[in-house]
């Protein structure tokens, strides 16, 4: 057996196509037949944008590379991809017991990543009004429109360069079944794009959160809403 180390993970990430919502931990791979390994990778489903969770992803993914046989070999091009199904692969198998020894590295979030807002109150905060600009956006992250607007909005400063946004529901004449009794009176938003800057290389990040007990920005942006 031999684990897998960052540099086979970040390449995994990309066939995968995981985006921002799955990362891969940890693995372990096992030599297979020829010069093919077969992997077991970890899945961790973080905070995003595509409203992911974990029961939309399996807790374990599976993958065939040649890329530790042939990386450093000119002759040959390295291949890799992910398996639809590791049903009877008993290469798989062995990979997915060896991955199930190694300890799952705690996360630690990238900056700008949406795993890094905590909810918590920046110092001083204060209820703002929320531009019709990104009322429209907030629309599109919502997946509403239409049917369903967002004619008004207040925000609050929380933590870093997060802002937490409540907004209130506007339900219009529609053949979907959406009405006032069945359409939540207000949405929640965390986003990034009132501290972006147009010379920052930072990516602008919005998503929607529910209300928590611990978290002190989404009960403010509500109080703020409904003052």
């Amino acid at each position: 057996m031999r684990h897998g180390v960052r540099p086979d993970l970040d390449l995994l990430d990309q066939v995968g196509k995981v985006g921002e919502a799955v990362r891969y931990p940890v693995g372990a791979r096992v030599r297979s037949n020829a010069g093919w390994w077969t992997v077991a990778v970890a899945t961790r489903v973080t905070r995003n944008s595509d409203a992911s969770t974990t029961k939309d992803v399996e807790p374990y993914a599976f993958f065939v590379t040649s890329y530790p046989t042939y990386s450093d070999d000119p002759d040959h091009e390295p291949f890799a991809w992910q398996l639809a199904s590791a049903s009877g692969d008993k290469a798989a198998a062995r990979a997915l017991a060896c991955a199930k020894k190694l300890p799952i590295p705690a996360e630690k979030p990238e900056p700008g990543s949406p795993a890094t807002y905590t909810g918590k109150l920046a110092p001083n905060a204060t209820c703002t009004t929320v531009p019709a600009k990104l009322l429209a956006q907030l629309q599109e992250v919502g997946r509403v429109g239409g049917a369903i607007t967002y004619p008004r909005g207040r925000m609050v400063r929380a933590n870093g360069k997060w802002w937490t946004v409540a907004v209130a529901t506007q339900v219009h004449q529609n053949g979907q079944g959406y009405t006032e009794e069945n359409v939540a009176k207000t949405a929640l938003f965390v986003t990034n794009r009132p501290s972006h800057k147009a010379s920052s290389k930072a990516r602008i990040v919005s998503f929607p959160i529910k209300e928590k007990k611990a978290d002190a920005a989404a009960r403010k942006a509500l109080a703020c809403l409904g003052g």
